[in-house]
């Protein structure tokens, strides 16, 4: 769990601001320091939803006690005009803040739309000057409604006949006749479900109804279930469930890691998983089924899996992988087959995928 820090501009050792409790907050990030210097507003992250329900803080440096501002928001900041402006869902407010009592002093007003959002990271592409100028990056929420769209080998596309929706991780399955897909309605206040097409029937039906998050799909090797993640309870449980929704779902094991998982072993064994938050952020964690299951680290961090995961009796070649922000490439530093590799790093590139690694390519139906 991620908290703040201060260190001295001469360097030194860093000393402790805060600590999230673990049970409503997962982290504290994005601070600013108010003007006089006696106190930070900042961000708190929520356990198991991303930063679309987000919370805005502010801290006393002399007592180091600090208070929630106001639910839902992210890139809190301080103009000279005694305002206090944050963004919520793409959109920036702005509300009245007294310097002296920490506390905001009227309501907030809508100043400017379709802001460039991230509910993954809570960065908004957004800067403040002192005379109220803003310099910002025109986009909305990276969670906005989305198409779940085919696409073939030609790349031909096709829009399936469902309702636009924020749809993130679809998964296809082992027959190619059904689709799993989440549904994340967080950053308007909504519930993150899995949810299932079926191409012969052109339907889409919802496969878990908890009211908590439920993420990252994976079919397993037969077609017969759904593996996905939740966060129940102040915990994380990794459940699995018939793709029909015909059956109940079981509880394959608990851990405090927020995991998103990568794909299945071909005998239904073993699920790869990567940390996305934490200390252990992009290790890579292995649910294994023995006598019972059990979740343990695979690898240290640093690595990360996306995606389906491929065995072969062979040795496999170590492949890490890491994004560029400036354009559209990957580093890859691996051993063994290298011309297959760089081969796929092309046709990604020429897709014009960016950094959405890996995508599936789906079959001609």
């Amino acid at each position: 769990m991620a908290g703040l820090q201060r260190v001295s501009s001469a360097g030194g050792t860093a000393t402790v601001l805060t600590t999230p409790d673990g049970k409503t907050e997962s982290a504290h990030r994005w601070p600013e320091v108010l003007p006089g210097g006696k106190a930070v507003v900042f961000v708190i992250q929520r356990p198991g939803v991303d930063f679309g329900g987000a919370a805005i803080g502010v801290l006393r440096l002399d007592t180091l006690e600090w208070s929630v501002l106001l639910e839902g928001g992210v890139a809190p900041h301080y103009l000279p005009s005694g305002h206090l402006t944050f963004v919520r869902n793409g959109v920036m407010l702005a509300a009245p803040f007294d310097l002296g009592t920490l506390q905001m002093t009227g309501a907030p007003v809508q100043v400017l739309d379709g802001l460039t959002e991230s509910v993954t990271t809570g960065e908004v592409k957004l800067a403040v000057s002192p005379n109220g100028t803003v310099a910002y990056v025109p986009g909305g929420s990276a969670r906005r409604n989305r198409a779940l769209t085919w696409v073939d080998r030609t790349g031909n596309a096709q829009t399936l006949p469902v309702p636009h929706q924020p749809y993130e991780a679809p998964r296809l399955s082992p027959d190619v006749q059904r689709v799993a897909v989440g549904i994340n309605n967080a950053a308007s206040g909504g519930e993150r479900n899995i949810w299932v097409y079926d191409f012969a029937r052109s339907n889409l039906s919802r496969l878990t109804s908890e009211k908590e998050e439920a993420e990252t799909p994976v079919w397993t090797p037969d077609g017969g279930r759904v593996s996905y993640a939740t966060a129940r309870s102040g915990t994380r449980q990794f459940l699995w469930k018939p793709g029909d929704g015909s059956g109940t779902e079981q509880v394959l094991a608990n851990d405090a890691h927020h995991l998103h998982f990568g794909g299945w072993s071909p005998t239904g064994d073993a699920l790869i998983a990567n940390a996305v938050q934490g200390p252990d952020t992009r290790s890579v964690w292995m649910l294994r089924r023995g006598g019972t299951w059990t979740l343990t680290r695979y690898l240290e961090a640093g690595s990360q899996v996306r995606g389906p995961v491929h065995v072969s009796r062979r040795p496999l070649a170590r492949l890490r992988l890491r994004g560029v922000e400036s354009g559209r490439h990957l580093r890859a530093a691996v051993s063994g087959r290298r011309r297959q590799i760089s081969d796929l790093l092309r046709r990604r590139d020429r897709a014009g995928l960016g950094q959405e690694w890996p995508r599936t390519v789906l079959p001609k139906r």
